[in-house]
């Protein structure tokens, strides 16, 4: 058991980007390509297009480390997450909105701040420094853009903002399964 937490101890304390173009070298890391990373990380068509279209500027280069993949999904989910969250204020103060449809709406700007909070610490944090982030990018699915999902379909919204709740969902969730290849391998002894 000491082994096991000696071992954890120095993976979170060691440096974790190496030189090399900017890009994560994280000690433990396996390298694959795009197609065998999307392949192994998803379990539909549809999120195996999403992942391929995520990574599309890696399809031509070799195996890459699996931190670069997880970073680039995380950092993608942000930006759309950004982008419906400026649709929404829009769509709030336009004044097509009911009553019950401004609450919930606005109540998605807090929950995709919480999702934010969570995802970006782990794009931004703990990624770049090889260390897990694969839970912090679970709890802003699940405290941010899950619950706001939940809100628009209890009371029924219409398109456009559930279409694109539905979509930064599927797009945090390809970083979070990406992340799980991010991960350093370790042997336990």
């Amino acid at each position: 058991m000491k082994t096991i937490l000696l071992l954890v101890l120095l993976l979170l304390a060691s440096p974790s980007m190496i030189a090399g173009g900017g890009k994560p070298r994280c000690p433990g890391v396996q390298s694959l390509t795009p197609a065998a990373a999307c392949k192994a990380a998803t379990g539909t068509a549809l999120m195996f297009f999403l992942c391929m279209d995520t990574l599309r500027e890696f399809t031509a280069a070799g195996a890459e480390e699996a931190t670069l993949y997880a970073l680039l999904a995380a950092q993608h989910a942000l930006k759309t997450m950004e982008s419906t969250e400026a649709r929404t204020r829009g769509l709030i103060g336009g004044g097509a909105l009911s009553g019950d449809q401004k609450l919930a709406y606005a109540s998605c700007l807090g929950d995709y701040a919480d999702a934010e909070r969570s995802m970006g610490r782990a794009a931004r944090e703990l990624l770049p420094r090889c260390e897990l982030a694969g839970l912090g990018i679970r709890r802003g699915i699940d405290l941010g853009l899950e619950k706001c999902r939940d809100r628009l379909v209890r009371i029924g919204a219409p398109e456009p903002l559930s279409g694109l709740v539905l979509s930064d969902r599927n797009r945090a969730a390809l970083a979070y399964f990406l992340s799980k290849f991010a991960a350093p391998m370790v042997m336990i002894l």
